[in-house]
């Protein structure tokens, strides 16, 4: 149970939007930016992973706390937050080769930036941590990879679940993470929130929603979620659908987690349609096999942390 949740928080964790450039290890700057002070111990028995919403931002940057940051992860989860690992099928070629104890081990580093730091600074100064209290190194690649490329069954027509989003049309901004939240109460009017929710209904079906997405984050996030519960191949989903602007869209399907792809056209045996099947009926969309670009970053050297 608790590798369970290791890889879904590492997993969620990778859902995070809006990639930027990462300095690798061996391009540090002379005095990169760092924590004010920080603390990393051996979590306490039985620890869970906690303090990491600020971390999974799903679409825009949200800020991390002010003041004192208290976070309990194994070391993979740091390293996929430190080294920006945005896209599910970075995700493999990046943790397979890590050291197991990167992934059964939790670990509770307590830091504090110095002033108002943003996300991006935040990265940064825990990237510098790995690599004064790791000993992380890292190269960076892009290599040539199987994805899978989301397009629209028939140009130009759209599935009954998804529309333009309209000009002028608010949502609220998400303070949390990309998680599961709780389903909306029956015959409720919140304002929808920005981004992405996540909950499973009564009868077991999950809900995906998106709300003023591209669809080249759309992509992302579908991949990235039908990785972790719609029984896709962990591999990075991109657009092949043409459309511009951003989109509302919703997604009900019958969760896989750990499951084999779905066939094409499959339905679930409980009634409940596969990710696949949920994409071509309220999407339009199917996903194709396809090969491009994928950045890699290859874990150099790691070790266990050096004593407070």
């Amino acid at each position: 149970m608790i590798l369970s949740n290791i890889r879904t928080a590492a997993c969620l964790i990778a859902l995070s939007m809006l990639p930027g450039t990462v300095a690798t290890a061996d391009a540090q700057e002379s005095k990169p930016l760092a924590f004010q002070t920080a603390s990393v111990r051996p979590a306490a028995p039985g620890a869970r992973p906690e303090g990491l919403d600020w971390m999974l931002p799903g679409i825009g940057k949200v800020p991390p706390p002010p003041g004192l940051l208290t976070m309990t992860a194994p070391a993979a989860a740091f390293l996929t937050f430190a080294l920006n690992i945005s896209e599910i099928g970075q995700m493999n070629p990046t943790m397979d080769k890590l050291p197991d104890w990167t992934r059964s081990r939790m670990y509770t580093i307590v830091a504090r930036p110095e002033g108002s730091a943003s996300l991006e600074e935040v990265r940064t100064m825990t990237r510098t941590l790995l690599i004064e209290r790791f000993a992380l190194k890292t190269h960076e690649d892009s290599k040539e990879m199987a994805v899978n490329k989301l397009v629209l069954i028939k140009p130009g027509v759209l599935g009954p679940q998804i529309k333009p989003h309209a000009v002028g049309e608010t949502c609220v901004p998400q303070t949390g993470g990309v998680k599961f939240s709780k389903a909306p109460e029956p015959g409720s009017h919140e304002t929808p929130k920005c981004g992405l929710t996540l909950y499973r209904l009564p009868d077991g079906i999950f809900h995906l929603g998106l709300v003023d997405v591209s669809m080249a984050d759309a992509s992302k996030l579908i991949g990235g979620v039908g990785g972790m519960a719609g029984g896709l191949a962990l591999r990075s989903t991109v657009d092949g659908t043409g459309l511009t602007g951003t989109y509302d869209m919703s997604l009900e399907f019958h969760p896989e987690i750990g499951g084999p792809s779905a066939a094409p056209g499959a339905e679930d045996a409980g009634g409940g349609p596969t990710l696949t099947k949920a994409l071509e009926k309220q999407l339009g969309m199917k996903l194709e096999k396809s090969t491009g670009s994928v950045r890699i970053i290859t874990i150099d050297n790691i070790a266990e942390p050096t004593a407070d």
